[in-house]
């Protein structure tokens, strides 16, 4: 074996120590991640209510509220591959879409 075939079978603390660190900073972003998302849905939800009760909109942007709807779930894909395409059709077709409301800024 060379030196450096040894080498990379080889792991250090310094090594360990590295990924830990990144393992912890993932998890901080995560967290992050989702708090800046939730407050994105909160402050959506706010600006739709708003909207929706003739609230005054005091800005330059043009602020609506549109309804839309999806029929297919996220799950489609997996779905399609476990149970075939022409079944899953079957199903996804009687599937209700899901309406939601949608904050539009312009």
């Amino acid at each position: 074996m060379s030196s450096n075939a040894a080498y990379q079978m080889t792991i250090t603390d310094i090594q360990i120590q590295t990924y830990l660190t990144f393992k912890e900073e993932r998890d901080k972003l995560k967290k992050k991640l989702k708090e800046m998302d939730e407050g994105i849905k909160s402050l959506e939800q706010n600006y739709i209510e708003i909207i929706q009760n003739g609230g005054e909109v005091l800005s330059e942007r043009i602020l609506e509220v549109k309804e839309v709807s999806k029929r297919y779930p996220a799950w489609k894909e997996h779905f399609i591959d476990k149970c075939g395409k022409q079944e899953a059709d079957k199903v996804l077709e009687i599937t209700e879409p899901k309406s939601y409301l949608k904050l539009v800024i312009k």
